[in-house]
């Protein structure tokens, strides 16, 4: 109470933090690990102990967050961690792993990365671009409607005939590349 927080120079947790692997100095660690965290949403951290699990860890290991799968547990909530690559698969104790995640209000195991959320948005504003820019490119023709005249007087075509044109619509009219462009049909169709 009342004392000054003194800094700690020389730590065996210090040293760790600043050199967790042998592949790894702790500027590039915690870069990656930063960078797991905002672009997955998740970040996790494998430490590596002598036989003990009570032990301190003596390394620090990034798993990448697409190979991570949480391990549920009804007891203990984190049963643990699988670790996959491949057809190799490993499994990790939930002491052993130290899961950081950003705030998902609807996922009780995995966090939601911000550029996640963003993804959407800039897919939808790219969308709609591709899409007006070939609208104006194929003379910005506005949308059509098709008129069916059977032979037989009737106003509606039989289910396969239906099903045919709905197929063609969907699939080899649509997006943006065939915004505008001039369709042929056959029979009795306007």
């Amino acid at each position: 109470r009342g004392a000054k927080p003194r800094e700690i120079e020389d730590h065996p947790l210090l040293k760790l933090w600043n050199r967790p692997n042998h592949e790894q100095g702790g500027t590039r660690f915690r870069r990656d690990l930063v960078a797991y965290l905002i672009l997955a949403g998740n970040a996790y951290i494998e430490a590596v102990r002598p036989t003990t699990r009570v032990a301190p860890p003596l390394e620090l290991w990034l798993l990448r967050p697409d190979r991570v799968k949480v391990i549920a547990d009804p007891k203990n909530r984190i049963g643990g961690y699988e670790y996959s690559v491949g057809s190799y698969r490993e499994t990790f104790a939930p002491e052993d792993v130290l899961h950081l995640l950003m705030f998902a209000a609807t996922d009780d195991w995995y966090g939601l990365s911000p550029v996640a959320v963003a993804m959407k948005v800039v897919a939808m504003q790219n969308s709609g671009e591709e899409w007006n820019t070939a609208l104006l490119q194929n003379f910005g023709r506005p949308p059509f409607v098709l008129l069916y005249k059977g032979t037989d007087g009737s106003a509606y075509m039989d289910d396969e005939q239906f099903e045919r044109l709905k197929k063609e619509l969907r699939e080899e009219w649509g997006g943006p590349e065939n915004a505008g462009i001039p369709k042929l049909l056959e029979g009795n169709v306007e």
